[in-house]
C-alpha cells in the first residue's frame, strides 16, 4: 500500500515518460486539497487570543478546499503513540502547531517527519533539526520603538521586563527589544529589577506580583510586561501598593488582548493581526509541503 503522495509522484513521472495504457481514473490522486492539523500542545485557556488566529486559518483553509483538523496534546505515556497513529491513519499532510514551546515534545512531532508550521517557538538555546518553519509576529521592533520614545520623549530611564522571557522565542525577543533600547540609548539596567520567574509562578495572582515589585531594588518607572494578561495583573498588583497607573508608574502590555483597552486603566499594549498570522501560517505550511527539504525558516511579520 502507498502512500497518496508516493503514488501521486509516480503516475505524474509515467506521464512525462509517456506510458500507455496508463489508467489514472482508478487511482486516487490528490490534487492539493491537503488535510492539516492544527495541533495544539496544550488547553488553549487565553482564548481571546488565540481565536482570531484559528479564524485566519479556518477561514483560509474552507477557501482553499483544504481539510482542517484540530488535536490537543494530552501529556500521558502514550500520548505520543496516539498522535502517531492519528497522523498516520487520517493522512495527514502537515501541521500547524501553536502553544508547543517544549524542547522534548517539539522534537518528538519532528520525529513524525511530516511538514510542520509553528506559530511562534521555544526560545532560542539550542538547534532543533527538522522539516519545519517558525512564524511570529514582530516582536522586538515595537518594544525596542516604546522604550526609546519614553525616554526621549518623557525621559524615562527605570524600565522593568516582568515575565518568563525563556518561556518562549516571542517573550524572549519582547525581553531582548527592551534591553537593545537600554543599550543603545546608554541607560544602565540591572536584570534583578526585572521580575523574571519561570511559569511556575503564579504571574496571574496580584499579592504575589506586589511582593515581587516591593522586593525591587529600584522602583521602576515603566513596566514592560511580557503579556496584556500579565500587564493587567501587575496593575492590580500596584494599586494593592496604592501607586497609580500612569501617574506612579507606566505599564506596558503586548497582544492587544479584548480586555486590554474595555478595562480601567486601559493598558497600553501592541496590538498585531491576528488572522493575518493565520493565514500566513497555513500558507508556510502549503509552501513545506511542496518543499519538504528545504532548509528550516524564521518569518517574522509585521505588527
Amino acid at each position: 500500500h502507498l502512500p497518496e503522495k508516493t503514488k501521486t509522484l509516480v503516475i505524474n513521472k509515467a506521464k512525462e515518460m509517456n506510458y500507455k495504457n496508463l489508467n489514472v481514473s482508478e487511482t486516487k490522486i490528490k490534487q492539493n486539497n491537503y488535510k492539516i492539523l492544527l495541533l495544539s500542545g496544550k488547553p488553549l485557556n487565553n482564548i481571546n487570543f488565540f481565536l482570531p488566529i484559528m479564524r485566519g486559518i479556518d477561514n483560509y483553509c474552507y477557501e482553499n478546499n483544504y481539510e482542517l483538523l484540530r488535536y490537543t496534546f494530552n501529556n500521558n505515556i502514550s500520548s505520543y503513540e496516539t498522535l502517531s497513529n492519528y497522523i498516520v491513519n487520517l493522512d495527514i499532510d502537515g501541521i500547524i502547531a501553536i502553544e508547543t514551546f517544549d524542547k522534548e515534545f517539539i522534537t518528538k512531532l519532528l520525529d513524525f517527519n511530516i511538514p510542520v508550521t509553528f506559530i511562534d517557538f521555544c526560545s532560542h538555546t539550542t538547534q532543533i533539526n527538522g522539516h519545519y518553519d517558525i512564524i511570529e509576529t514582530s516582536n522586538r521592533e515595537p518594544i525596542y520603538h516604546i522604550c526609546k520614545i519614553l525616554n526621549k520623549k518623557y525621559n524615562i530611564t527605570k524600565f522593568s521586563f516582568v515575565g518568563d522571557y525563556t518561556h518562549c522565542m516571542s517573550f524572549q525577543n519582547r525581553y531582548l527589544g527592551m534591553l537593545q533600547a537600554l543599550l543603545l540609548s546608554n541607560i544602565p539596567h540591572k536584570k534583578s529589577n526585572d521580575i523574571l520567574m519561570t511559569d511556575a509562578f503564579d504571574y496571574g495572582n496580584p499579592k504575589m506580583l506586589a511582593t515581587k515589585i516591593l522586593n525591587l531594588s529600584v522602583m521602576p518607572e515603566c513596566f514592560i510586561c511580557a503579556n496584556d494578561f500579565i500587564a493587567r495583573s501587575l496593575i492590580n498588583a500596584l494599586k494593592i501598593l496604592n501607586l497609580n497607573v500612569p501617574n506612579d508608574a507606566l505599564v506596558v502590555g503586548y497582544d492587544d488582548a479584548v480586555d486590554s483597552t474595555s478595562s480601567r486603566p486601559t493598558i497600553t499594549t501592541v496590538g498585531m493581526d491576528k488572522d493575518f498570522l493565520g493565514i500566513e501560517a497555513v500558507k508556510t505550511l502549503v509552501n513545506r509541503i511542496n518543499n519538504p527539504t528545504m532548509p528550516m525558516r524564521e518569518i517574522t511579520l509585521n505588527s
